[in-house]
C-alpha cells in the first residue's frame, strides 16, 4: 500500500519521498478500493468550474491538516480494530453509526486527511464526555461588549464575536474546565479564549480591546500580520485549529480515536463519506474525511438547500480524472459522491465568495433560512429530521478578499439577534438578518 502525507500544499510520498504541489489546476483525490488499498493521483482537471470545485475539496482538506509539527511527521492511514461496548456506544453518539454492525467508520482524528479502516480503534482516553456538550446556553448573560478595531482588525473582531456566540463553546469557557487543569507554560488558545468570552459578556463597559488574541495573532497563524486585512474564514480556521490543538494539554502519544473526542472537535467537527463508484463493475469503495466546516458554491445556487444539493450531487470521474478500481484492474470511468456522514453539533457554512484565480469577489447573493434541516444530505438520507437554528451570521462587504470590512449578526442568550460592527452593538430583527449578503453562517442542532 502506497503512503502518503501533507507538507504544506504538497503531497509527499513516504517511500520515495517524492513531492507533488497541490495547486488550482491539479486535483487531489484519495480512494480506497474494497481491500482497504488507498491511491492518490493528481490529475488535471477540464474547466474552471471543474478546477473550483476540486479546489474547494483541497482547501477543506488543507485546513484540517494545519499543524505543522503534525504535517512533518508523515502521517498515514492505518487498519485498526473495534472490540469494546465504550467505543460502540461512542461511536454510535459520535460518528451517527453502529460499529457492531460492521459498518465502515470514519477515522476520529480530524488532522488526518479522508482514509479508510474496516473498524475504528477504540480511544484510549475519552477526553471529553459528548453527554456534556450542551447546544443551548445554560447561562443567561445577555448582550456583551463590542470589540474596538485595533487597526485592519475587523476581521479578527467578527470571528470573535462569531465564536463567543457559540453556546456549546462558550459553556465550556465559561466553566473555567480547561484553565484549571492547563499545563502549558507559553501560550494557549483556549486559555486565550476563555479570557476573551468573559472580558466580553461580563464586562460593564460597552466595547473592549480584544488583546488577549489580538497580542498572539502571529501564534495562531504565522502568516497573519499585523495591520493587515485577512480573511475572516481563514482566520476562524486557524483559531479553531489552535483550540484543538490546546486540547492536548501537552500531550503527544494520544492515538488518533482519543483526539477525535476533544471538546472543539466535539462541538464543531463532523464526518463526510466519500463513496466511489465504478461504472463498469458498479464496486463500490468508500472513505471518510473529517469536517470543521463545509465550504459552499454559491455561483449554482440561489440557496442554502441548492448549495447543499450541489455539494452531494454525484460527479463524474472519467477522461483525465478516471478511477483506478482495483476490481477491473484498470482506469475506469467512476461516479463519486460526498454526503454528511456523522453531523456536528455546531454546523458552519462557508459560501464561497471569493474566485480561486483573480480573488475578486463573486456577488451573487444565496438566501439561507433561519431553521435548516440536514437529514436529505446524509448518508443516510430517510429518517427523522436533522434540524439547525442559525445563531450567526458574518458578513464581508468589500471588493475583495483583500479590503473591504466584516461584521456580523448573532443571537445573544437572551434570544435576540444584534448586529455586531467593531465597537458597536445594536439590537436588530430576524428580518434584517435574513437579508445579508453572508459570507459565513452558523447554525447550532
Amino acid at each position: 500500500m502506497k503512503k502518503y502525507y501533507l507538507k504544506g500544499s504538497t503531497v509527499v510520498e513516504l517511500a520515495t519521498q517524492r513531492e507533488s504541489v497541490i495547486s488550482p489546476c491539479s486535483v487531489f483525490q484519495e480512494t480506497a478500493s474494497e481491500d482497504g488499498e488507498t491511491s492518490v493521483k493528481a490529475g488535471r482537471s477540464r474547466g474552471e468550474s471543474k478546477v473550483r470545485k476540486q479546489y474547494c475539496k483541497i482547501s477543506r482538506l488543507l485546513s484540517l491538516l494545519s499543524s505543522t509539527e503534525f504535517l512533518e511527521k508523515g502521517p498515514v492511514a492505518q487498519q485498526v480494530v473495534c472490540s469494546t461496548s465504550l467505543w460502540d456506544r461512542f461511536a454510535l453518539q459520535i460518528f451517527g453509526t453502529d460499529t457492531r454492525r460492521g459498518e465502515k467508520t470514519p477515522h476520529a482524528n480530524v488532522n488526518m486527511p479522508a482514509q479508510t479502516a474496516q473498524q475504528i480503534a477504540p480511544p484510549q482516553r475519552i477526553l471529553f464526555p459528548p453527554e456534556k456538550i450542551s447546544v443551548a446556553w445554560r447561562q443567561g448573560q445577555g448582550v456583551g461588549a463590542g470589540l474596538c478595531n485595533l487597526g485592519n482588525t475587523c476581521f479578527l473582531n467578527s470571528v470573535l464575536q462569531c465564536l463567543t456566540y457559540t453556546p456549546p463553546l462558550a459553556d465550556y469557557l465559561l466553566s473555567g474546565e480547561h484553565s484549571q487543569s492547563c499545563c502549558e507554560q507559553g501560550f494557549c488558545m483556549l486559555c486565550t479564549m476563555e479570557t476573551h468570552v468573559k472580558q466580553v459578556l461580563f464586562c460593564s463597559a460597552s466595547a473592549i480591546e480584544p488583546t488577549a488574541v489580538f497580542s498572539n495573532l502571529r501564534r495562531i497563524g504565522e502568516h497573519f500580520c499585523f495591520g493587515r486585512q485577512e480573511d475572516a474564514h481563514e482566520f476562524l480556521r486557524y483559531t479553531v485549529a489552535a483550540m484543538q490543538t490546546a486540547c492536548l494539554n501537552g500531550s503527544s502519544d494520544l492515538d488518533a480515536s482519543s483526539q477525535a473526542t476533544m471538546v472543539i472537535h466535539q462541538i464543531f467537527g463532523g464526518f463526510l463519506r466519500s463513496r466511489v463508484t465504478c461504472l463498469s463493475c458498479q464496486a463500490v469503495s468508500e472513505s471518510y474525511e473529517a469536517f470543521l466546516d463545509i465550504p459552499l458554491e454559491r455561483e449554482a445556487a440561489s440557496s442554502v438547500p441548492g448549495a447543499l444539493e450541489g455539494f452531494v450531487r454525484p460527479e463524474l470521474l472519467d477522461g483525465e480524472n478516471c478511477y483506478k478500481c482495483s476490481k477491473c484492474e484498470k482506469m475506469v470511468a467512476a461516479s463519486k459522491r460526498f454526503t454528511i456522514h456523522r453531523s456536528s453539533n455546531v454546523l458552519t457554512i462557508a459560501l464561497k465568495r471569493f474566485a480561486d484565480f483573480t480573488g475578486g469577489k463573486i456577488s451573487k447573493g444565496v438566501k439561507y433560512p433561519e431553521y435548516l434541516d440536514l437529514r436529505a444530505y446524509m448518508s443516510q438520507s430517510v429518517g427523522e429530521p436533522v434540524l439547525y437554528a442559525l445563531y450567526v451570521v458574518l458578513v464581508h462587504r468589500g471588493a475583495s478578499g483583500h479590503a473591504g470590512h466584516y461584521f456580523c449578526f448573532t443571537k445573544a442568550s437572551n434570544g435576540l439577534w444584534y448586529k455586531m460592527n467593531d465597537a458597536s452593538v445594536a439590537l436588530c430583527d430576524i428580518k434584517t438578518v435574513l437579508s445579508q449578503q453572508a459570507y459565513l453562517l452558523f447554525y447550532v442542532r
